[in-house]
């Protein structure tokens, strides 16, 4: 009778710290991302972005700024993560990053060469 009640307890106590376990996860747990300084909360990413814009490095041509620049070296930020030129390449007829290419207005801007109509 006695391990019985030895192994039940065990067994409660391992279920409680699964389910304490499991709950930190989905509820409390920060999201990361890799970014130009390796990996990036969710907030870090308007951060970083704030602080190219205060410098002048982030010039995007949409509103919220895309986040595809602050993550990964690409044309849009002529290959230096963590800034942005998608309104530059816009203003000189030649394509942005790859999400400021899905957004229609962008599509429609370059078309115009209007900067001040972009998103």
């Amino acid at each position: 009778m006695k391990v019985k009640k030895s192994v039940f307890a065990i067994l409660l106590v391992l279920f409680v710290f699964a389910i304490a376990s499991l709950s930190y996860i989905v509820f409390q747990a920060p999201t990361f991302r890799e970014g130009p300084v390796g990996f990036l909360k969710d907030g870090d990413i308007d951060s970083i972005i704030n602080q190219a814009q205060a410098k002048g490095e982030y010039r995007c041509c949409m509103n919220p700024p895309c986040e595809l620049c602050v993550l990964k070296a690409n044309p849009g930020n002529n290959y230096k993560a963590g800034t942005c030129a998608c309104d530059d390449l816009i203003s000189q007829g030649k394509a942005p990053c790859l999400e400021c290419q899905k957004d229609n207005d962008v599509s429609a801007c370059k078309l115009n060469q209007n900067i001040s109509s972009c998103k």
